[in-house]
């Protein structure tokens, strides 16, 4: 029996090289990158979605103070709106350490003397309304029946 000498054999793949960890590394830092990126947008959501829901909330407490109030008061008080106007912005409140901030303005309906129409804007951060700051806007019109 003959005794070869051992050859080498050639393998494909005898293991990983540093470059394909370091790219595999990249890979996996860039995906958490993005998966943390997305988290913060959804916590940023979030609290926005809270604070439209307590603007909604203020404003619908206005409205219902002004339909008790339309309920209480003569028609030719109602419209001339100082009560409903001051009644409205007593409502302001803090809530998540921001000032939300009611705006009321109660106008006759154009054409008929029997129907006004109130709208209630509630703004937030920091208690000043601008078109810069977010709000909610609701109206409702209001007739002497």
């Amino acid at each position: 029996m003959k005794l070869r000498p051992r050859q080498r054999t050639c393998q494909l793949h005898p293991g990983m090289s540093i470059i394909e960890v370091m790219i595999a590394t990249v890979l996996v830092a860039f995906a958490l990158t993005g998966l943390a990126m997305l988290m913060s947008v959804n916590v940023k959501n979030s609290a926005e979605s809270d604070y439209r829901k307590v603007a909604a909330r203020i404003a619908q407490d206005g409205m219902e103070a002004t339909k008790n109030l339309k309920e209480t008061e003569d028609w030719a008080t109602f419209i001339a709106g100082t009560n409903a106007v001051d009644n409205c912005k007593s409502n302001s409140e803090i809530r998540f350490k921001m000032t939300f901030t009611q705006s009321c303005v109660l106008t006759p309906v154009t054409g008929n003397p029997n129907a006004a129409e109130m709208k209630i804007t509630v703004c937030w951060p920091n208690g000043t309304c601008d078109s810069t700051k977010p709000s909610i806007v609701i109206s409702q019109t209001f007739y002497n029946y």
